[in-house]
């Protein structure tokens, strides 16, 4: 279950053209989980990849609720900046890299725009979906794809959320 505050979800899509319904898409997908810094409250930084670009969403858990906080764009990651090459590629290209500038720089030169504790960062592997044959009234499937990408992620958790409400009725 997700949840957010509407006035930051309609602010991200005004400035970053962002919208947090799709940001939420991040978490049935591999991500990279790290630890966020806040003085008020534990915050996480999901960052994965979606619709051809990588995305950073930021996080805090409300019992078994994600709240988003915020989602931007990792342009440096994204899919443009990208090069692909096999390791036998690789090793035939000269390498630019200034290794004795790197070791005697300090840990991170420049501005950080999302602070983050990197030596606690994990990796997430979602549970791999049961494929299954279901047969559903077609109003119900109609109205779940009406609300858009990601449809039977939204039906899964309503399932989830409901599973959940009856263990803890037990």
């Amino acid at each position: 279950m997700f949840e957010w505050d509407e006035d930051k979800r309609r602010l991200s899509l005004k400035k970053h053209g962002l919208d947090f319904r799709d940001a939420a898409e991040i978490f049935d997908t591999e991500y990279l989980r790290l630890p966020g810094r806040n003085d008020i409250e534990i915050r996480e930084i999901a960052v994965g990849y979606l619709n051809g670009t990588y995305m950073a969403v930021v996080f805090t858990m409300r019992d078994e609720v994600i709240r988003i906080i915020t989602v931007r764009r990792q342009d440096a990651m994204s899919e443009k900046h990208m090069t692909r090459m096999s390791l036998d590629e690789i090793r035939k290209t000269k390498s630019q890299t200034d290794w004795d500038r790197v070791k005697a720089a300090p840990d991170h030169e420049g501005e950080q725009e999302i602070d983050v504790d990197w030596s606690k960062a994990s990796l997430v592997e979602p549970e791999p979906k049961k494929l299954i044959s279901l047969r559903i009234d077609a109003d119900i499937v109609e109205f779940f794809r009406s609300q858009g990408k990601g449809y039977q992620t939204r039906m899964n958790a309503v399932l989830r959320a409901y599973k959940e409400a009856m263990q803890k009725s037990d």
